[in-house]
């Protein structure tokens, strides 16, 4: 914990730094994702059903060209599963909710003039926060702390990263809509046997604004 608390300190200091450049400009956004993990144990691929969340993104984007820019993250993502239901009655809802902080470093190439198109992409380290397992049966809801670490008794090892890929439509106001997908390439699972696995991933779509820089 004190080693996420510390990235995102050093992560912010950057932020500031970054601000003070005469082109750099700051964004915020807001969305939906629908999130889901990839497992395999004992040879066999298994894949959870997909869940909502939503997510809060600041940004930062630093021109290195006329078309290229250095864009990194910083958001509340919502990411997990819901648990494919077993036979049961009467039937259990159980979702795995997991909550992180996504920081992904995007390199983002724009074109166009009134409406600019971008795509891009880069890596991504995720530093997870309390999350919870839910269970809803028959209209009663309760849940449990979902516990992130490396020992027997955790449910899943904690920091995570891998890629992020991303591409949106910004209009000459600032206003833009943007599409991305992450996939976690670490393995999260704590008691691993052989190739037993599995991984975060999410697709999210946002609604945001760039503000201006009028420095001179």
């Amino acid at each position: 914990m004190k080693k996420s608390i510390f990235s995102l300190v050093i992560f912010s200091l950057c932020f500031s730094i970054q601000a003070f450049s005469q082109k750099t400009r700051v964004g915020i956004s807001g969305g939906v994702t629908i999130s889901n993990m990839n497992s395999r144990v004992n040879d066999m691929k298994q894949t959870g059903n997909s869940l909502t969340g939503f997510m809060a993104t600041m940004l930062i984007e630093s021109p290195i060209s006329s078309h290229l820019a250095f864009q990194p993250h910083i958001a509340y993502v919502r990411k997990g599963m819901k648990v494919k239901p077993a036979v049961a009655n009467p039937p259990a809802d159980t979702s795995i909710q997991l909550r992180y902080v996504d920081l992904p470093m995007n390199l983002v190439y724009t074109a166009g003039k009134t409406w600019k198109f971008y795509i891009g992409g880069g890596p991504l380290v995720s530093f997870n926060l309390p999350s919870k397992r839910v269970v809803e049966t028959g209209g009663t809801k309760s849940d449990s702390e979902i516990n992130f670490g490396t020992e027997a008794t955790d449910h899943y090892r904690g920091v995570d990263w891998g890629v992020n890929g991303l591409a949106g439509i910004r209009l000459k106001n600032g206003f833009f809509v943007s599409v991305n997908y992450s996939q976690g390439l670490r393995n999260l699972m704590v008691n691993r046997s052989g190739d037993s696995k599995i991984n975060n991933n999410y697709a999210g779509i946002q609604i945001g604004y760039l503000f201006s820089n009028n420095s001179k």
